[in-house]
């Protein structure tokens, strides 16, 4: 049975207060652990990643107005070609806008992975250090799965109005499923790529496996990071919009990210590390027989 070692944190031992933490033994701990004492790493995230994502928050928010206004100026015979057009032009801006966003991500990724892993983080450092090192494979592999989206995306709409298929509410769950998919396996190709190394079709090939091996798991860590977005673009009520665009640009973002990694590093450790490399098995947590009573995340 693994013992628990308990560890004061620096707020409560200058105030002397008997406050005191579990040191992680797993994921969800280690999730938890670094809320309860990181949360202004959190936000550090979410405010950098909010600066990178200034385009695409901004062509997201006036899609519903640029759609609704097309619709409401344009003749029943040329609204379908209208659409068309925009829907073309909007998935080379929003690919676009998101390109850049994925620069900043790079950063984040790797200040969040050295966090995750008790590495030390000097946050504008290790930032600057994850985009130099890893900007152009992120940006290469969010070109090529998101370039995949968008083009699904146009033959979907052109299928739909060339088709005069009356029910919309299909495809839009054809694209929404491709798109969480593609998302899932994007999200893994990138860590893969920051952690190991490997040929870019093992990449590639390892990505979509994990994907639909740890399918359920996935799906939890969608739901638990990118789901309020997905949801208020699909509703499409430019208030509720707002709220979630705003409530990302706080906290959002870097708790997608601390989702994302800790969701990844579970699956990397029971598929690739428990026996390819067994070194980095459980790296960044503790047990009973390993812990040390040092812990990066508490700083003066």
């Amino acid at each position: 049975m693994r013992r628990k070692k308990r560890l004061k944190t620096y707020a409560a031992l200058t105030k002397e207060k008997a406050v005191t933490l579990s040191l992680p033994i797993n994921y969800r701990q280690l999730f938890k652990f670094t809320y309860r004492t990181n949360l202004t790493l959190i936000l550090k995230i979410s405010i950098m990643l909010s600066l990178f994502a200034i385009p695409f928050l901004t062509a997201l928010f006036f899609r519903g107005i640029i759609t609704t206004g097309i619709a409401n100026n344009t003749t029943a015979p040329q609204l379908a070609k209208n659409l068309m057009v925009f829907q073309g032009w909007y998935g080379f801006v929003i690919l676009c806008a998101f390109l850049f966003f994925t620069v900043g991500l790079a950063g984040a990724i790797n200040v969040m992975k050295k966090h995750l892993k008790n590495e030390g983080v000097i946050f504008l450092l290790d930032f600057k250090e994850g985009i130099r090192k890893n900007a152009l494979s992120t940006l290469l592999l969010s070109l090529l799965y998101l370039g995949f989206l968008t083009t699904a995306n146009y033959v979907l709409n052109l299928f739909y109005f060339e088709s005069n298929f009356p029910f919309y509410a299909v495809f839009l769950v054809i694209f929404i499923t491709l798109s969480v998919l593609i998302y899932m396996m994007w999200t893994i190709a990138i860590m893969i790529k920051q952690l190991y190394q490997c040929s870019f079709t093992m990449l590639l090939k390892s990505s979509f496996v994990i994907t639909f091996a740890k399918l359920p798991y996935l799906l939890l860590s969608v739901l638990c990071s990118i789901s309020p977005l997905i949801i208020a673009w699909i509703i499409g009520y430019v208030p509720l919009l707002f709220a979630i665009l705003l409530l990302y640009i706080v906290i959002g973002f870097g708790n997608a990210i601390l989702v994302s990694i800790i969701f990844n590093l579970y699956l990397f450790d029971e598929l690739i590390n428990k026996k390819q490399f067994p070194d980095r098995y459980r790296e960044g947590l503790f047990s009973g027989e390993d812990i040390h009573p040092i812990d990066e995340g508490f700083h003066k």
